[in-house]
């Protein structure tokens, strides 16, 4: 074993010691390639990797490109910027995606498009980029490499025959991006909807669309061939794809590496993609179409067809020769699932207002509840869990000031909290909007067969809005996440001296921030896809929102300083100023210069080694991420590419749409807080559960899978539980040790239930049916929820403090308690129920389920106007402190794939002449190791490409090689030290992240024996699918 692991760290040393490559050898080029798609993807199996080896071959090992998959680098439709500044070398993109910004190309498309799918339009476009100086304006700044083209028109895979125009009419068609093709569909009678293409498989397999636009690849990349059963060939649209190079690196290579080039980038390239679009197309079109699905060509496109079959049957092509794969008829997925929100914030407000007005009303179980005014929380929530400096400092008015300069220039900056306050609030009511559109979306869709138009951008744009409108008000409420593992051990003079320090670098790296995203704002000209909306204006928001943080950071900077000289006296408290500086002037050093015998590996560790220490010295979590991924991925790839890469990472995150569902199941948890849902569902679990060991925390396991079954994300689901489970738990006793390790990590489980996204990810990226991964989860996420008990149960049994054992309601207490849950259990299985029946997505369950509990509340007559404020506080604070985590972890994860870390460990263990469980324990260490620093998301796209070709050369079944993927995937959310959930718990519980780190631990150890049993015992998650296969 001592032998194993030196080999790893060995080849880990050894690499990121290695010198740059420029410096190994003069003329050596290693080019780094930014792709859109998956390394499974036919474009790059049959054609790019042909033309990335014949760069090499001919050059003789002077060029070698290093492939960047599923936009690793950055977002497809900002591919063309990155390469212009440097993030990448190379890159594909095509047009159709970058709206707006090559609006020249696109008139020419809308011109020659009607023949674009009878004939390769490469050559139109090369004539009109000659002819027009218009065109080469737009392409200034790279290296036009060659442009390929898909060939044929679009695909619309369907349920149901399509023949013939009017079968088009009341069909629920999803339209992946064209907006020309929309419009289309539309005239044809269609009812166009925008599902992103996550989604698309479910909503198929669901029902919630009858119909989706696609191209021949998606029946295999994306395994749509399981859920179609016909696809019709319509001659609407044709895709123009370019591939280019950074103009630098280009004219800094010698003459004779530039001929090579462009020569293999010249005709040899075009006619590769010529032959590649000709024959794989219609061999990926068979593989989707076998054992009853159907083509059709209704719109006069046989001619062209018959075309493209003879053309690939002189060409030598074997349509039939590709292995059948059968349909999953009968893996319904058991679809969705649930979430609710975060915690009740505690307002610096004095001890002794929590006894105001304090009156009992009747509760329909017979016992009498206290209440105090709704605005208030309630004072077992939070207060007397959290002793730690860090929160007393917050519990003190935020208006005290000393009387001097520092006094004056504070109190000076204190409108700007006011105008935080009611910019929240106007974003909050932008989200509200938001809820209603959604459920307006779907109600038409669902009723009338009508959707409303850009439904999904529209969603995106507002999501902008939400999140940056808070940023400055959530930190005026302190609710950004640190750590405080030491801070909280220093003495107050101490902790006062270094708040200065770590305030000021938050501060320089908000300003940049903001720098970053008036920069993207200046220089985009994109628009959204369907309705054409400008970004800009919406960037610009973003901006704005990162500078009222900068004047808040300002603020407290100064306050830290007056607090710094109380404390330890004025002229410490200028050397803290001072010595704060010193760090910033080395990091803009080491992010303007190159280090000298470093290679990418070795600047990755240094990288690693600077976020924990601004972590441990107590700089904020996301501001600490923002700060080291700017520095050195300037470093790496130079200062412009730095400020790209954090711009436009800002706001590709929070415009994500994927990521809507975390701001919903917030809202809804909060509404259910305010609303006494909370109480009465835990009521219920009380009469239930309580007399037994852990009862509670038994229960908050099973609701946490549940939610984070329906949601599909660890965070979501985890969080979505805490403004209802946490604050019962800690109402009858419950220790925090127990509780918030408890709700931090159940979230794990839902991603093991059906459907997971996280199974849906792996399907593609492995070409697995994604219907026997469902299927294949079921029995370890009950496992993996068993351990999760037994950690309660055992916890409870060496400390019993842990959890008091509650007495034994009578058999009639226990029925009647059933009425007070049902209101939100009929929430639940609204949610539940809508995804299962296909009426709505699981994206879009959050939104359904938020403005269900809200009419709820609003029938029951629980929620009131100072309830309903409260609520949306409350959420805005929490998503914009979720949304700025995830932002800082993006920029850390393009940093993290720019150092190579990932693959280096990778290949590393894929040259590792061992036995096979060794081969699979290093494996789970690579996870384990790289899930302390990488998102979830990023680290599956990073190691599945590299780990399923070992897992074949081994023998190993993938559906069960997958579920050991997903089982540690989602443990990187809960393993310290970076685990996201526990930082995001570590706030939304106010308590200390040592505290945090010591509840994970138990069930960290839970999942491992959840693992192991799965690894022992194979039939675990194959016998499942074998049963249904028959």
């Amino acid at each position: 074993m001592k032998r194993f692991l030196v080999l790893i760290m060995a080849s880990v040393f050894f690499a990121s010691g290695m010198p740059p490559a420029e410096s190994r050898a003069a003329e050596e080029y290693v080019l780094s390639l930014n792709l859109p798609i998956p390394p499974i993807h036919n474009r790059w199996h049959f054609a790019l990797k042909q033309w990335t080896e014949e760069l090499n071959k001919r050059s003789s090992g002077r060029i070698r490109v290093e492939p960047y998959f599923a936009e690793a680098l950055s977002k497809e439709a900002d591919a063309f910027e990155s390469v212009k500044d440097g993030i990448s070398d190379m890159a594909e993109f095509s047009y159709d995606v970058a709206v707006g910004q090559f609006p020249f190309h696109e008139r020419i498309f809308t011109l020659i498009r009607p023949s674009m799918s009878l004939e390769d339009p490469t050559p139109w476009v090369l004539e009109m980029q000659n002819a027009f100086p218009e065109v080469q304006k737009e392409l200034d700044g790279v290296k036009i490499l060659f442009s390929h083209a898909l060939t044929v028109g679009m695909l619309i895979g369907s349920k149901e025959p399509i023949t013939s125009l009017a079968d088009f009419k009341g069909k629920k068609i999803n339209v992946l991006g064209d907006y020309q093709v929309a419009n289309k569909l539309r005239a044809f009678g269609a009812s166009v909807v925008n599902i992103p293409m996550a989604d698309v498989f479910m909503s198929m397999q669901q029902g919630v669309i009858d119909a989706t636009s696609c191209d021949y690849d998606m029946l295999v990349s994306r395994r749509l061939g399981d859920v179609v059963k016909h696809v019709t060939l319509v001659n609407t649209t044709g895709l123009v794809f370019a591939v280019v190079m950074n103009k630098d690196v280009y004219d800094g290579m010698p003459d004779d590496l530039k001929q090579i080039v462009d020569s293999v980038s010249g005709e040899y390239g075009r006619t590769l993609f010529k032959a590649f679009w000709e024959k794989k197309q219609y061999e990926s079109l068979n593989v989707g179409l076998r054992h009853g699905r159907h083509a059709a060509c209704p719109l006069g496109c046989r001619l062209r067809r018959s075309r493209q079959a003879d053309r690939a049957r002189h060409a030598g092509v074997d349509r039939h020769r590709d292995q059948d794969r059968a349909p999953r008829q009968g893996h319904r997925s058991e679809v969705p699932r649930t979430g609710n929100a975060l915690r009740q914030a505690v307002e610096p407000v004095p001890l002794h207002r929590h006894r105001r007005q304090e009156v009992t009303r009747p509760r329909a179980d017979g016992a009498f509840l206290r209440e105090r005014p709704a605005s208030f929380p309630p004072r077992w929530m939070f207060l007397r869990r959290d002793s730690s400096p860090t929160r007393k400092r917050s519990m003190e008015s935020t208006h005290t000031h000393g009387t001097g300069f520092l006094g004056r220039a504070t109190a000076a900056l204190l409108p700007a909290e006011s105008l935080s306050k009611w910019l929240s609030a106007a974003g909050m009511s932008v989200f509200m909007l938001m809820v209603f559109l959604t459920f307006v979306d779907v109600f038409l869709r669902y009723w009338f067969g009508k959707s409303i138009n850009g439904t999904v951008e529209i969603t995106e744009l507002m999501m902008v809005i939400v999140v940056f409108s808070s940023t400055a008000y959530t930190q005026w409420q302190k609710s950004h996440v640190t750590m405080d593992i030491l801070t909280s051990k220093l003495t107050e003079p101490r902790r006062a001296l270094l708040a200065v320090a770590t305030t000021l670098w938050s501060l320089a790296t908000i300003g940049f921030c903001s720098y970053t995203t008036a920069r993207y704002a200046a220089s985009t000209s994109s628009v959204t896809l369907v309705l054409r909306i400008p970004l800009t204006p919406f960037i610009g928001l973003a901006s704005f929102g990162f500078a009222l943080l900068a004047v808040t950071l300002l603020h407290d900077l100064l306050k830290a300083l007056s607090e710094a000289c109380r404390r330890a006296g004025n002229r410490q408290a200028v050397l803290a100023l001072c010595l704060g500086c010193l760090p910033m002037l080395g990091a803009w050093w080491v992010a303007t210069h190159k280090l000298p015998g470093m290679g990418s590996v070795a600047v990755g560790v240094l990288g690693l080694v600077f976020l924990f220490a601004l972590f441990f010295l107590g700089m904020p979590v996301a501001f600490a991420l923002m700060a080291t991924g700017l520095v050195f991925i300037a470093n790496l790839r130079g200062v412009s590419a730095g400020f790209t890469t954090l711009g436009k990472s800002m706001y590709a995150t929070v415009s994500s749409y994927a990521w809507s569902p975390l701001m919903f199941f917030m809202l809804m948890g909060y509404l259910c807080f305010h609303a006494r849902f909370g109480e009465d569902i835990y009521g219920c679990a009380r009469k239930w559960l309580g007399h037994l060991r852990g009862g509670l925390a038994v229960g908050s396991v099973t609701a946490c899978a549940l939610f984070g079954a329906v949601v599909g994300d660890v965070l979501a689901g985890s969080i979505a539980m805490a403004a209802i489970a946490l604050p019962e738990m800690r109402k009858h006793g419950y220790n925090d040790e127990l509780a918030v390790g408890t709700l931090a990590c159940s979230g794990t489980i839902g991603c093991l239930i059906p459907p997971s996204t996280t199974f849906i990810i792996y399907g593609v990226l492995a070409q697995q049916s994604i219907g026997d991964l469902f299927v294949a989860g079921i029995i370890p996420g009950l496992l993996c929820a068993l351990c999760f008990m037994a950690a309660v149960w055992l916890l409870v049994f060496l400390k019993p403090g842990l959890a008091p054992r509650l007495p034994k309601s009578p058999l009639h207490e226990r029925m009647a308690s059933l009425k007070t849950g049902l209101p939100i259990m009929g929430i639940f299985f609204l949610v539940i129920g809508g995804i299962y029946g296909g009426v709505f997505t699981a994206t879009e369950g959050g939104g359904i389920g938020a403005f269900g509990t809200l009419l709820l509340a609003l029938c029951m007559r629980r929620m009131n106007r100072k309830n309903f404020i409260a609520t949306l506080h409350n959420s805005a604070k929490f998503i914009s402190m979720c949304f700025t985590v995830l932002c800082g972890a993006i920029v850390l994860s393009y940093f993290m794939t720019m150092t190579r870390i990932p693959m280096v460990l990778a290949n590393s263990i894929a040259a590792l002449d061992v036995a096979p469980m060794l081969v699979l324990f290093a494996i789970v260490m690579t996870f384990c190791i790289l899930g302390c620093f990488l998102p979830s998301m990023p680290l599956l796209l990073i190691c599945v490409p590299i780990f399923v070709p070992i897992a074949k050369v081994f023998g190993w079944d993938l559906i069960w090689f997958g579920v050991i993927i997903t089982v540690l995937d989602n443990m990187a959310s809960i393993t310290p030290p970076f685990g996201i959930s526990l930082f995001v718990m570590k706030e939304v519980a106010g308590v200390t992240l040592g505290a945090m780190y010591r509840s994970a631990v138990p069930f960290v150890i839970a999942l491992f024996v959840c693992l192991l049993l799965i690894v022992l015992f194979p039939p675990l998650a194959t016998y499942l699918p074998t049963l249904m296969n028959g």
